[in-house]
């Protein structure tokens, strides 16, 4: 899943919009009657026309039932820091048969305690782990075995990405590694060393997506037990909703539990390996070097295997575990938090794949070939075991953001601004009105009483670059997302625009909303089409409905979150997401901005 686009098509957009004009400006018409009629039977033309602005500023947003959730320290010099920590409940497994009881080891309780101490299985935790897996990818354009996010020129496969004068992919066949130089560490370039053996030829390396921040930082991460039971269903509307919980909330302060995790962390991109182990009976193989499984990169730490051996493993046939209503109730969920961080970074993490695996041992028995126990021996060797236990859909996200400055409130609480501010999260949104006032309805009626046909229709929103490059060029988002304000509903060009170009995410590209950069590769503008918009309006007597305007981590997110607010408000589930932010040029600019105000821009023909 590709949650943050961070590279995208700042070539690729540019070379099919060029490809696009080129095409359409070759194009050869015949001239049909041209003694007969008008030559130039058409004219075009273009205007700009004033929006209006208003900001919606969210003091919290819903934070369950999202795609997506966040944890850790986003730091931005404009908007502040956001915290953000995880509540999750657990869905420990039940039997398939529901006359069944949950049972460890390979006998059920009552099988083990009937014939007294001749049965028991001892079941012993050995380990526990947590995992929740990042979103990650390992594109490849060039297959010289270096993914794109190392790649020093990824388009090619002789490119040196380490600089010791050997392609990647020559390194790759020779099982050298093509980001180090020195491949095993000896003090000799590849390219002058006779021997040299790559001890992490088994690794692969993955590009972590939502990732935001530092990835090397190091910080504290604290798992723990909640004492909190997360509702699915909301008991003041009857159990007949789904309960909304929102940023907010103090769940965490109030309800933390037994510590089951807390020590320092650090993120790695690299793959997690799992070896064979050695069989002693085959002297001339080493099992040990033999790969027996491999996991993405993930958030993986040890748990408190005292603690789950009395909580799970010990209530074996017990009413706590007898049933998935019973469990929820009685082992609430666990709370994901961070603090101490060396810089700031943010995840964004893939729940889809996370659980609790929970290793044991038991005591396993010969019947010696009988029915009868009183020949049963107890075998040397243990049996081994795993129980996993799925981190459920029930997530909830807690965050918290830092107060906005007195020049944002101030700006935010102004009709039509000299700057729009956009944040993610329980941030800030914005609201468009077009053809707003006595001029601007007479603009549309006369509009609408013509026959010009609209070509095309934009609203471009150029980034204030004096304010981001004053606040020291904080990261910006990609792409911004226009909506119906009124049904929080995507416009008609969202619908009909199926345009996608591969390995780009640039789903939708007709209708834009892209970060479009400069020459010095800083961010200039967002252009969103809203041609179909605008001829509905004025060829299909639509209704003018209010537009929004939020910043998106992914366009494909189309749906809504509530907004903590009376009445009920909704804001896009793209925005909620994604803890960036930034500042545009508004409808009322400072006197240096003038050239880049924001209006609708309208090109059309007009039949003479």
């Amino acid at each position: 899943m590709k949650v943050f686009s961070q590279s995208l098509l700042k070539n690729s957009l540019g070379v099919f919009f060029s490809i696009a004009i080129l095409v359409g400006c070759n194009k050869e018409f015949n001239d049909v009657g041209v003694d007969v009629i008008n030559s130039n039977p058409f004219t075009t033309g273009a205007t700009k026309v004033s929006v209006d602005v208003t900001h919606k500023k969210h003091l919290a947003t819903q934070s369950n039932n999202l795609p997506v959730y966040r944890l850790g320290t986003y730091n931005d010099p404009i908007f502040g820091k956001t915290e953000a920590s995880i509540l999750t409940t657990l869905s420990i497994p039940q039997p398939s048969n529901l006359n069944d009881t949950l049972n460890f080891g390979l006998k059920t309780l009552f099988v083990e305690s009937k014939d007294g101490s001749k049965f028991p299985e001892d079941e012993t935790v050995t380990e526990v782990y947590l995992e929740i897996p990042f979103f990650t990818n390992r594109n490849d354009q060039d297959n010289d075995g270096v993914i794109d996010a190392y790649d020093v020129d990824k388009t090619s496969p002789d490119s040196d990405s380490d600089g010791d004068t050997i392609s990647d992919v020559l390194e790759t066949q020779n099982g050298t590694d093509p980001l180090n130089k020195d491949t095993d560490g000896d003090g000799i370039d590849d390219n002058e060393d006779d021997s040299t053996v790559n001890p992490n030829k088994d690794i692969q390396l993955y590009e972590l997506d939502s990732i935001l921040g530092n990835q090397n930082a190091t910080f504290t991460l604290k798992v723990q037990e909640l004492n909190y039971y997360l509702r699915d269903l909301d008991p003041s509307q009857n159990f007949e909703t789904n309960q909304i919980y929102y940023t907010n909330n103090s769940i965490l302060q109030n309800y933390g539990g037994t510590v089951l995790f807390e020590d320092t962390y650090s993120i790695d991109d690299k793959e997690i390996i799992f070896y064979e182990e050695d069989n002693s009976e085959t002297a001339d193989v080493d099992e040990s070097l033999e790969v027996s499984s491999r996991l993405t990169p993930r958030i993986r730490v040890p748990l408190d295997t005292a603690f789950f051996q009395q909580k799970i493993i010990d209530k074996e046939g017990t009413p706590e575990l007898e049933n998935s209503l019973n469990s929820e109730e009685y082992f609430k969920g666990i709370a994901l938090s961070t603090s101490d961080f060396s810089d700031p970074v943010m995840m964004l993490l893939n729940f889809a794949g996370s659980q609790i695996k929970i290793n044991y041992t038991y005591k396993t028995y010969d019947n010696n070939g009988t029915s009868t126990t009183t020949d049963d021996t107890l075998n040397d060797t243990l049996g081994e075991a795993t129980f996993s236990i799925n981190l459920s859909e029930t997530i909830v996200n807690s965050v918290s953001q830092e107060a906005y400055s007195s020049s944002i409130v101030t700006a935010i609480s102004q009709s039509n601004p000299a700057q729009i501010y956009l944040k993610g999260g329980a941030g800030i949104a914005a609201e468009i009105d077009l053809f707003e006032g006595q001029e601007g309805q007479a603009l549309l009626d006369e509009l609408k009483a013509s026959d010009k046909l609209i070509n095309e229709a934009n609203l471009t929103f150029y980034v204030d670059q004096q304010t981001l490059a004053s606040a020291g060029g904080p990261s910006e988002p990609e792409r911004l997302y226009l909506f119906n304000a009124e049904t929080n509903q995507p416009i008609i060009d969202y619908y009909i625009d199926m345009t996608t170009l591969s390995n780009s995410g640039a789903d939708k590209f007709i209708h834009g909303g892209f970060l479009e950069y400069d020459d010095n590769t800083k961010g200039l503008l967002y252009k969103i089409r809203i041609t179909e918009h605008l001829n509905n309006i004025i060829r299909k007597d639509s209704t003018n409905v209010r537009l929004g305007l939020a910043l998106t981590s992914n366009i494909q997110i189309s749906g809504s979150a509530r907004v903590l607010s009376d009445p009920q408000e909704y804001t896009p589930l793209g925005s909620v997401i994604n803890p960036l932010g930034t500042v545009l040029i508004g409808p009322n600019p400072t006197p240096e901005n003038t050239d880049k105000k924001l209006q609708l821009e309208i090109f059309y023909t007009d039949p003479n």
